[in-house]
């Protein structure tokens, strides 16, 4: 995991995906990620390259086709920290990456959020 390791397992662990999936919805979900304490130190003290990175790696790795995709929530979250700390296109690009990924619920909520509002060039 790099120079970031408990940043990353935090937003990993069972502690914070539990609690964001008691969201009953989409708004609180974002709500209550954007709160977590864990949520705040990654997006406060973790370069966007490195989430990047991390979400890149979460959303390329072989998944179960069954069932939801393991790592939605955290890519999420990571998303949602690349959106807070971007002014470029990272995590637009992000966001393109990740709705290839089957399986997921509010991570693919987030990336079409983002993307949703990217300007469209004319000719």
């Amino acid at each position: 995991m790099g120079p970031y390791r408990d940043e990353f397992a935090q937003i990993e662990g069972v502690h914070f995906i539990s609690e964001a999936s008691l969201a009953s919805g989409y708004n609180l979900f974002k709500r209550i990620v954007k709160e977590d304490q864990g949520f705040i130190a990654l997006r406060n003290t973790v370069d966007k390259e490195a989430i990047l990175e991390r979400l890149l790696d979460l959303a390329t790795r072989p998944i179960d086709m069954q069932y939801q995709h393991p790592n939605d929530i955290p890519m999420a979250a990571y998303l949602l920290a690349l959106q807070d700390q971007d002014s470029g296109g990272v995590a637009i690009d992000a966001a393109n990456e990740v709705r290839k990924s089957p399986n997921l619920w509010y991570a693919a909520k987030v990336a079409w959020e983002l993307l949703e509002f990217v300007p469209i060039a004319e000719d």
